[in-house]
């Protein structure tokens, strides 16, 4: 019985040791680096960032939860100044001022949930022929036992980076950030037949591609004499490698018996389901944000996203009817598990 337990005792030691090694050769630090394009000059750029009291419209967490608590120590423009959070979906910290230069803001970061660490952050601004390009930098050493997560956490982070620097932009340049997120929760979807074209497309380009397609789907519709119902899209596969995902464009349809002879045209269906939906008031660019609190509320909530049925945005009106992107409402929506 001595001899069991002292073998099983052994395995363990070794399981912990191979466990500690193989964690040593991982990634120990998040190293990030966005840039961005802004007509405008430095000094805006410059007044806008430092300005913690801007943050509520542009930054890429308080985005997904615009709810959660958010303090800010001081004047909020100033070296030593502070901006706090605390929400169900992006954690709780704090970020600091350290310095002002003429043309970089150093900051700390200070995370506490879900984990306790810490994080130098930068933004650099330099001057270019059309306006300021604005650099967005931090490296976050992980904590020893979470090397594992470094290579996942700087994929998210940099998405976090572009869309937040997406609406920085606007921001500076328009004075205006046109996104709002709600997360509705759990839903029962009824199902729904569609027309539509596979395509795909770096994340760069993936808008105008998706419009493009929608586009030449809606030229059959008007050529089978077919009224157009909402317009949809459908996420296949995403390839993390290539920053590049394959999708398919179209429309509701009415009539599932319908046809459509013409080359590449797919009518198929979705399945009554369990969604997660989020609902996105705002331009297609920010779209980012929905999924991100989508992604975070599943997590949160400990839900599993289903294996046979894709993820789909339903895009409930037409931007040629409405001028202002604040008007466009699309549905974002994620099958899950029974």
């Amino acid at each position: 019985m001595k001899k069991a337990l002292l073998s099983i005792l052994i395995i363990i030691i070794l399981l912990i040791g191979i466990v500690v090694i193989w964690l040593g050769t991982q990634k120990s630090t998040i190293e990030i680096s966005k840039s961005i394009e802004v007509k405008a000059n430095s000094q805006k750029a410059f007044n806008v960032v430092s300005n913690f009291h801007t943050w509520n419209e542009w930054s890429p967490w308080i985005a997904i939860e615009p709810q959660s608590e958010t303090t800010i120590n001081g004047r909020g423009n100033e070296p030593k100044n502070s901006l706090s959070w605390k929400g169900l979906l992006i954690g709780e910290g704090s970020i600091e001022h350290l310095e002002f230069n003429n043309n970089a803001i150093i900051q700390k970061i200070n995370y506490i949930k879900p984990f306790k660490s810490t994080a130098d952050a930068q933004f650099l601004f330099t001057p270019t022929t059309d306006g300021v390009k604005i650099t967005w930098s931090m490296t976050n050493k992980m904590p020893y036992l979470l090397r594992f997560l470094t290579s996942k956490m700087e994929i998210i982070i940099s998405d976090d980076f572009e869309r937040g620097l997406r609406m920085l932009k606007d921001l500076i340049e328009t004075d205006n950030v046109a996104s709002r997120v709600v997360v509705k929760g759990i839903e029962k979807f009824d199902g729904m037949a569609y027309v539509g074209k596979s395509n795909k497309s770096h994340k760069d380009r993936i808008g105008l591609t998706m419009k493009q397609t929608i586009y030449e789907v809606s030229n059959w519709l008007v050529a089978s004499l077919t009224f157009p119902e909402e317009s949809i899209s459908i996420y296949k596969n995403t390839d993390i490698k290539s920053d590049s995902c394959s999708f398919i464009s179209g429309f509701k349809l009415i009539n599932a018996n319908k046809s459509f002879p013409f080359i590449g045209a797919i009518i198929d269906s979705i399945p009554e389901c369990n969604i997660l939906k989020v609902t996105f008031y705002g331009d297609y660019k920010h779209l980012g944000n929905a999924w991100s609190a989508a992604y975070s509320y599943m997590h949160q909530n400990k839900l599993k996203a289903s294996e046979t049925i894709s993820p789909f945005e339903i895009y409930l009106n037409d931007p040629s009817f409405f001028p202002d992107p604040i008007d466009w409402v699309t549905d974002v929506c994620i099958p899950l598990t029974k």
